[in-house]
Order: structure tokens, then sequence, then C-alpha cells
């Protein structure tokens, strides 16, 4: 059986992409293998699995900027492995993956990035279940405004969770949980500075025959900043969700997510913020060949600079696909949105400011033999804002190759 998934499972992997929390940054937010298809998983009789990649991108706009752009090659070689081992009712997990980056002409913004995701997924009878997790994830952010002499900036998420669930009834499940995540940056004077939060979660779920499911979390977490003269301090966060996942029926699938987040500070109240967050997505199945992805979604989060505390946006997507034979597949995506940064401290210099942002893909996979996948990428991002000199227009262009074994 083969490592690396055929394009009828593909499409099971291009829903999470579709709806995943991560996916919705990932075309604008980072440099990753943009060409690659998803992951390979390991088949059920064979839990370890192991993948070598290597990518060859050009990039006409490296560090985003309005004027005098720098082009560059970058080479992206990636080594990685996941086990997926299920022992009576307990089943582990692992995908871990190293990555390195090397530029042609910038060499100063090489880097290697460790990424990983470790968890326990444990149960105890059959009313009690949880899971264990550490995970990581290193990543280029575009959109953070560097100062002039750091170049790339370069951010980390770590998060260590403990999830605990208890079956009351059929359909009725409660849940609880505890968090510690923490987000470090190679340039906390030019964005949001480095922050930590702990705190602890509490929910229930409700499941239906149809496997549809209802849920709603409430968690509550105690952080703080550091790094930064100009952030915040100490703050605490309440967040309420509630999140729908729904199968219409047999080829279109609906899920839906509303939320609404206040964050007070200790010291600076000025950075205190609160509103509500959605998510909705769609994965429609046209025919066995070809399938539509579109969704909306409504941000807000947290950004601490000299000029803002946090910001408001939302963007829509589109995205189809098309498998074009027994061994080929063609993505498009499409995405447009907006952002308003706001919350500006006392004797900011540019305050209220608004971004438009754009984006648009085409990915093509093809599986050459049962062990390894060619895929290349053409891409533009973009983005005009009122902000001078944060105007920016990139094109990328990539090619690649994953093997699994």
């Amino acid at each position: 059986m083969s490592l690396i998934p055929d394009f009828a499972a593909a499409r099971s992997g291009f829903l999470l992409v579709l709806l995943g929390p991560l996916a919705f940054l990932t075309a604008w937010a980072q440099i990753t293998p943009l060409g690659d298809p998803p992951p390979p998983h390991a088949a059920a009789d064979q839990p370890l699995a192991w993948r070598l990649g290597a990518q060859w991108q050009h990039d006409d706009n490296v560090l985003r900027t309005p004027q005098a752009a720098l082009a560059d090659h970058i080479w992206v070689a990636t080594a990685g492995v996941r086990l997926d081992q299920t022992y009576s009712l307990q089943r582990i997990e692992l995908d871990a993956q190293v990555q390195g980056y090397r530029y042609q002409r910038a060499s100063q913004l090489n880097f290697n990035a460790l990424n990983y995701l470790a968890a326990w997924h444990w149960s105890l009878g059959r009313q009690w279940s949880g899971r264990l997790a550490s995970e990581r994830r290193e990543y280029v952010d575009r959109f953070g405004d560097a100062s002039a002499s750091s170049g790339l900036i370069r951010r980390t998420e770590a998060a260590q969770t403990a999830q605990v669930g208890y079956r009351l009834t059929q359909h009725w499940q409660a849940l609880g949980g505890l968090f510690d995540r923490r987000l470090d940056n190679t340039d906390p004077a030019g964005q949001e500075p480095d922050s930590s939060v702990r705190g602890a979660d509490l929910g229930l779920r409700y499941q239906l025959p149809s496997d549809s499911t209802l849920a709603y979390r409430i968690s509550d977490g105690r952080g703080s900043y550091s790094g930064a003269a100009f952030a915040g301090g100490d703050f605490k966060e309440r967040e309420h969700l509630l999140e729908i996942s729904s199968l219409a029926s047999a080829v279109l699938r609906l899920n839906g997510q509303l939320g609404q987040i206040d964050r007070e500070h200790a010291q600076l109240s000025g950075r205190n913020f609160s509103g509500w967050t959605a998510r909705v997505g769609a994965l429609w199945e046209l025919t066995g060949k070809t399938a539509v992805g579109a969704g909306w979604v409504r941000e807000l989060a947290p950004f601490q600079t000299a000029d803002a505390s946090y910001y408001e946006g939302h963007r829509w997507y589109l995205a189809p696909q098309w498998q074009a034979g027994a061994k080929t597949l063609l993505r498009l995506r499409l995405e447009d949105g907006q952002r308003s940064y706001k919350g500006a401290p006392l004797g900011a210099l540019r305050p209220g400011r608004q971004d438009r942002l754009q984006m648009v893909s085409l990915q093509a996979h093809w599986q050459a033999t049962r062990l390894l996948q060619f895929s290349a990428m053409a891409q533009q991002d973009e983005r005009r804002s009122d902000l001078g000199g944060a105007d920016y227009r990139a094109r990328i262009f990539a090619v690649s190759a994953q093997a699994g074994f």
C-alpha cells in the first residue's frame, strides 16, 4: 500500500487543509513547501512511515518591500517521520519533521526548523478518554513588519495540552483540559513581542447518530508579554467557543465556529479588547473528480506594537480542485480579505492602519510512482495598505518532490 496518499484520499486531506485553523494562515503568513501535497499518512497495517522532500522556490520579493524588491532562489529540504500506533485502548501519535531553508543570495536568512506533534490518546473503559500532547511549529511571518536590520521574522509557537472527556450518555460528553502556550519571534521590537499563556477550559459535546457534532467550550487563561517596553505586561483572557460539524449530505460537508473573546491587561488597560470571531467552511464534491471548497473567516486577535493592540479582519476563500487523471491533481485557491489594526496606545505615530490582502495560487500534483510524488506551484501575494511603505506584491514559483517509505 502506498505511503503517499492516492488522490481519492487526498480529497479528505484537502478538507482538513480548507477547514483547519492553521490552514487559514498558511498562504499569507509563512514560507512553507507550498507545492507539497498533504503529508503522507501511515497505512493501518504499517504505523511507521518516513518521508523525504526537496523543493526549489523562486520568490521575486523575499522581504515583501514596496520597492527595490529582493528576488532570490530558496531551497527547502525536509525529512520527517510519522508514527500512529494503537495498543488496545491507547493510541500513540508522533509527526515530526526537520526543514532546512537556504537562500542563494540572502544567505543571512538561512535557518533550520523543527516542527512536531507528539500525542497520547488514552482511554479508561467506555466513559473516560483524553489526550496529552506537545506541539511545536516554526515559520516565517509574512505579516510581521520587521525592523530594518532584522530581515524576515521567524515565529515559533509551542503548546502543551492535557484534555479529558467523560461520556455522560450515549450522545453527551463532558470536556475539560489544561493548556500552556508560548509564542517567540526573532524581532520583538518590530511586532508583537514574546508571550506565554496558561489556563484551563471546560465544555460539552453533543454527537448525533449522523456523525454531526455540536460542542461548546469556555477557556480561561493568564499570560504575560516580555521583551518590549511597549507590551501590555500581564493579561487575562476568556473565550467562549461554539463549534458545529455537520455532514449535510454524501457530497456536502459544512463546518462552523462562533466565538467571543475578552482580553484585559493589568498594567495597560488601553490595550484591552473584546469581540467575536467566526469561521464557516464548506466542501462540495461536485463529481468523483471535482470538488469545491469555500469559506469565510472573521478574525479578532492580539497584535501588540507601538501603534496597535489588536486587529480585526475578515476574509473569504474559494478553493476548487480537479483530479485530471489517475495520477494528476490540480488545485486553485483564491483568498481576499481586510485587516484593521486598532487599540493604538497614547502617543502612537501611525494609529488606525488598514490593510487589504489578496492571494491566488495554482498547484499541480503528479504521483509518479507508488512512493514518489512531484508538485509544482505558482502563487501571487499582494498587500495594499493606507500606511506608506507597507504595500507589496510577491510572486512565487516552486517545484518539489516528496518520497514516502
